[in-house]
């Protein structure tokens, strides 16, 4: 698995990655001023859980994870620690990034169910992909004002039934 995107030349390959991969973007982007601990999520271990990485000439420049969980106690994955690098942003690594991720789960046929909260400066980039606004804005102490969204795989019920 693997998508590509050329920027300035130069190919930025979305994959599937190891948390020791993404992990160090992760906390420098989304958990700046705090402790390394504070970038670890519950579930970044587990089997169930998917870590993917955007790879410019070998650097790390974009991460985002899906761990599996509940949506209205239902199996849904939900996307945590999304993130690309500023410099590199609205250049389309975000959407190939989280387009990759997407394919890869719809092929896992875990669920259809996807959840986050979203940052508010992000709900741009989440309403262009098709996620779906639910509720009212709430704040998270260590990160401000989000959003919770919520997104459906287009044929991954087929693929989990078998048709």
């Amino acid at each position: 698995m693997g998508e590509a995107i050329i920027i300035d030349g130069a190919a930025v390959i979305c994959r599937r990655a190891k948390l020791a991969e993404i992990f160090e973007l992760r906390w420098t982007l989304l958990r700046e001023n705090m402790s390394r601990s504070a970038a670890e999520f519950n579930g970044d271990d587990a089997p169930s859980t998917r870590h993917y990485g955007a790879f410019l000439d070998g650097r790390n420049v974009g991460c985002v994870s899906f761990m599996l969980n509940e949506w209205e106690g239902e199996p849904a994955y939900q996307l945590r620690g999304m993130a690309t690098v500023d410099d590199l942003q609205g250049r389309g690594i975000g959407r190939t990034l989280l387009d990759a991720a997407l394919n890869d789960l719809k092929k896992s046929g875990e669920t259809a169910r996807l959840w986050c909260n979203a940052r508010v400066p992000a709900i741009g980039f989440y309403d262009k992909m098709g996620w779906q606004r639910i509720g009212h804005p709430f704040d998270i102490p260590t990160a401000g004002p989000h959003y919770k969204m919520a997104y459906e795989l287009e044929g991954a019920k087929e693929s989990r039934d078998g048709r």
